[in-house]
């Protein structure tokens, strides 16, 4: 997934994840990065609604904090979203797409 939001723009963006198990009850965290550089910092996400059961696996849709000129204050450029789900025996690091600030 690639979107572009202006960088007067002050939004949520939608992350869909997919497990073996309802997340919704676990934290959330995200973070932005460029490049191949790792994510280090995590700024805490939020569910929307509820996560929906299919064969076995669990779609929910996750909430990246307000990016533009929000909470995550990204500059002008391409940006990587990471997303890490604290639970309780794993805590998995997804690489969920990416957004290009203009």
């Amino acid at each position: 997934m690639t979107v572009s939001i202006p960088r007067e723009s002050v939004e949520n963006l939608a992350v869909k994840i997919t497990t073996d198990a309802d997340p919704v009850a676990l934290p959330v965290r995200f973070a932005f990065t460029q490049g191949t550089t790792r994510p280090t910092t995590w700024i805490a996400g939020s569910w929307s609604g509820a996560a929906t059961a299919a064969g076995g696996r669990w779609t929910a849709t996750a909430l990246t904090p307000l990016i533009g000129t929000g909470t995550a204050d990204l500059a002008p450029g391409s940006w990587v979203i990471w997303c890490q789900i604290d639970g309780a025996t794993e805590d998995p690091v997804i690489r969920a797409g990416s957004v290009t600030i203009t």
